[in-house]
């Protein structure tokens, strides 16, 4: 699982996720705002 950081959530951001990291790569995700909860996260970009 990869937990990715954005300041800003959009519903084209998640698209784009899901599409790239999602379907073609076939790795699960999560998006958070959370700086507290990324920081404290193992994989993430």
């Amino acid at each position: 699982m990869l937990l990715v950081y954005t300041h800003k959530f959009s519903p084209r951001l998640k698209y784009i996720f899901d599409l790239v990291i999602g379907k073609l790569m076939g790795i699960s995700f999560e998006i958070t705002h959370n700086v507290e909860e990324f920081k404290s996260y193992a994989t993430k970009i």
